[in-house]
């Protein structure tokens, strides 16, 4: 019997890229108008900065995040917090890579408003953010 080749690697092809057809999009839940699901994948014509992989579970309004939602990310930043219109905007926690964090407010997309971040030492700031540059530090309660 001849060994296929051809088909070997159709088949095999098909078994690597399954999951990432699969798995792509709404998992679970309702995506265009309630709680789901979504997990990003090439293709998406979603604006967000988001890249292949990345999961948001959470509200949708119109088919973008909006509401209440966590969004996880490859690269290991985690946001859990408000999203409007697809957006972060209103009260978050962020998680970066390197185990820093920060939690307050944003506005489309940045930080803005009153926040705390800690740095992956420990160490806190509180501070005043306008468009992702801090305006003002060791505020007071």
């Amino acid at each position: 019997m001849k060994f296929n080749y051809l088909k070997f690697f159709l088949i095999l092809s098909f078994v690597m890229y399954m999951p990432f057809i699969v798995f792509s999009g709404c998992e679970d839940g309702d995506c265009e108008n309630g709680y789901g699901t979504y997990i990003w994948r090439d293709g998406d014509t979603d604006s967000s900065s988001w890249i292949v992989g990345d999961k948001y579970i959470g509200s949708f309004k119109n088919g973008k995040m909006h509401g209440q939602g966590k969004h996880i990310s490859t690269n290991g930043e985690i946001y859990i917090g408000s999203y409007l219109f697809g957006l972060r905007s209103g009260y978050g926690f962020l998680t970066y890579t390197d185990g820093s964090s920060y939690t307050g407010f944003f506005k489309n997309d940045l930080l803005h408003g009153k926040g705390i971040f800690i740095d992956k030492k420990g160490e806190s700031k509180k501070a005043l953010f306008s468009n992702n540059k801090i305006i003002k530090t060791n505020l007071d309660d």
